[in-house]
């Protein structure tokens, strides 16, 4: 992602695939749960943050197994109303923890109705952005939640006859400055979803009522026009909040160009569209992306994706990237296909990893990027929350610089891209946390450097801290 307000500004991502079992459903928070019961769980995910002492009972982060959304647009009365049914696992029994920014209509828990009051916010951190909790004390095992909602977002938008939705995310956190939730974030500005660390595959179903003309649904994943013209978005088990790109449209208001490219294992279908005022940018776009994938290929090996779309927008707007796509200008498309190996390839976990996605993708464009000394570097880029989504702007300036200084310690062994290589080739289609990096980095150097390069790390990101 770039944020215009700097000219090196940009960000995050990341897909850890989560097997998915069958379980049994606990209703009874007092029920005594057997050996043979809780084998049957999911696999623990190992990046998820601990629980959280709550007002009368633990805050416990759920694992969702699957999302099911169907979202109306009323065009004539400019209303957008949606359903969200969210199968999910508790490893330990407590309150729901789950992220959504607008409040539910209904909720109804495991088959039951429930009180609206039981819907409420708390802050786990300063910093960090508020989450929702259902104040219902449910047992450690799997359970269904359905939410009915209304869609408020100011990425909603309406015309004459029809509508304009983009999934846009934004993660970066200005020094100072306090993020306003229904810009910052991801999915959880339309729809309840989870935290990045979660993956799981997601259904969504878009109904368009009383439009007067056509629409065009645009986005990395599967798309699919049913006979009652309804659209069908559906994603992989590796998607997280921030993996997803939707855009509706209005197609004779869009220019679209489409073609191939050879790379180095698989040829990579590309869709590139943009407003017809701007039409005139796709060739250059494509140009673009020709380019930037053959040196990204030839430093860091094949494409991990196999198609990739891209909407463009001018200078003004942030630019973001996603799983095999990006909404993006043409000054910073070439940062957000570097995301394709970092952010969307192997990809951080929590906001507190992001600063290594942004250093790696602006690093691998920029390998001239100055070295300064040890005590040069001097930042706090993954001392965050665990419960904070969002990356620190010092991602942009002291991630690079540690890249730069780990580079040049490396001269006798080819620099920093060879290993950057290898642990893209290790990582990819995996969700890690920022000391996975710092680990396989140590693991590569000589004894007589390890300390150097852990004390770069130590000072560019300091030590985590405890919500």
């Amino acid at each position: 992602m770039q944020n215009r307000s700097r000219s090196t500004r940009f960000t995050l991502g990341l897909a850890l695939i989560l097997s998915s079992l069958a379980c049994k459903r606990f209703n009874d928070p007092q029920s005594q749960t057997s050996s043979e019961d809780l084998a049957k769980l999911p696999q623990t995910n190992t990046l998820m943050p601990s629980s959280l002492s709550g007002p009368g009972a633990r805050l416990v982060p759920i694992d969702i197994q699957e999302a099911r959304y169907q979202i109306s647009f009323d065009i004539p009365h400019h209303k957008a109303e949606g359903t969200a049914q969210l199968t999910f696992v508790m490893q330990e029994g407590g309150y729901p923890i789950l992220l959504f920014r607008n409040a539910p209509q209904s909720l109804t828990l495991d088959g039951e109705a429930q009180a609206l009051g039981l819907w409420q916010e708390f802050s786990p951190d300063p910093k960090a952005e508020s989450f929702a909790f259902i104040k219902k004390n449910l047992a450690r095992g799997e359970h269904t939640l359905t939410i009915a909602f209304e869609v408020h977002t100011p990425f909603l938008q309406w015309d004459q006859g029809g509508l304009q939705l983009m999934t846009i995310g934004s993660d970066i956190r200005e020094l100072g400055q306090k993020p306003d939730p229904m810009v910052s974030g991801f999915l959880e500005k339309y729809v309840p979803s989870n935290y990045e660390w979660d993956q799981f595959p997601s259904h969504y179903t878009f109904v368009l009522q009383g439009a007067s003309h056509d629409h065009k649904v645009m986005s990395n994943a599967s798309v699919a026009l049913d006979a009652q013209g309804q659209w069908h978005v559906d994603t992989p088990a590796s998607f997280n909040s921030s993996a997803l790109w939707i855009h509706i449209l209005d197609p004779k208001h869009f220019a679209v160009r489409e073609g191939s490219i050879s790379g180095l294992s698989r040829s990579l279908a590309f869709t590139l569209y943009a407003p017809i005022s701007r039409a005139e940018d796709l060739p250059r776009a494509e140009d673009i992306l020709r380019a930037t994938l053959a040196r990204l290929e030839a430093n860091l090996g094949p494409f991990p994706h196999s198609r990739y779309i891209a909407g463009l927008h001018g200078p003004s707007e942030e630019s973001m990237e996603y799983v095999g796509g990006a909404y993006s200008d043409l000054g910073t498309l070439d940062h957000e296909i570097a995301h394709s190996y970092f952010g969307r390839g192997v990809m951080p976990a929590k906001g507190r990893d992001g600063w290594l996605d942004e250093a790696l993708a602006t690093w691998v464009l920029y390998p001239a990027w100055p070295a300064g000394s040890l005590e040069s570097l001097k930042g706090t880029v993954g001392s965050a929350s665990p419960y904070d989504s969002l990356t620190d702007s010092q991602a942009y300036t002291v991630g690079p610089s540690l890249m730069a200084y780990l580079n040049s310690l490396r001269k006798d062994q080819g620099g920093l891209m060879p290993l950057l290589r290898r642990f893209a080739e290790a990582n990819v289609g995996r969700t890690i946390a920022w000391e996975s990096f710092r680990d396989f980095v140590i693991a590569d150097t000589p004894d007589i450097q390890k300390d150097l390069v852990n004390a770069a790390f130590g000072r560019a990101i300091e030590s985590p801290s405890t919500p």
